[in-house]
């Protein structure tokens, strides 16, 4: 989060990543995203509220159920979300400088497996 803020991204906190993190290009329900961070449905809603505050996501209206609302990242989420893929690229880059591209590659090969195996235990709990 210190080098978003960098960026002008210093109203965000690090609990707001399993919103971000959870949402996915076309948005969803809050209960699915919270289900996805595997946070309860009222830790979830706290976290929307504040980044719709502070504009980085919006809530609209469900097309096939008028009573429930889709998350979807605003213009300033989107513009957050890019410049975190650019400053994952710098970060990788100055591990590849200190550790290794080669064990860089490794690790993040890893981490990868390890998310996939977490997040598939998540589903099956």
């Amino acid at each position: 989060m210190l080098k978003l803020a960098a960026y002008g991204y210093d109203d965000l906190k690090p609990s707001h990543s399993a919103l971000f993190s959870n949402l996915g290009a076309e948005g969803a329900r809050l209960v699915d995203v919270a289900a996805k961070a595997g946070i309860t449905k009222q830790s979830m809603a706290a976290i929307a509220d504040e980044l719709e505050v502070l504009g980085y996501i919006e809530r609209l209206p469900d097309p096939s159920d008028g009573r429930a609302r889709i998350i979807k990242l605003s213009k300033r989420g989107w513009d957050c979300v890019a410049k975190w893929d650019s400053m994952l690229d710098e970060i990788i880059d100055e591990y590849g400088a200190s550790i290794g591209a080669t064990r860089v590659e490794r690790l993040t090969k890893d981490l990868t497996k390890l998310v996939t195996v977490l997040g598939e235990e998540a589903e099956d709990e």
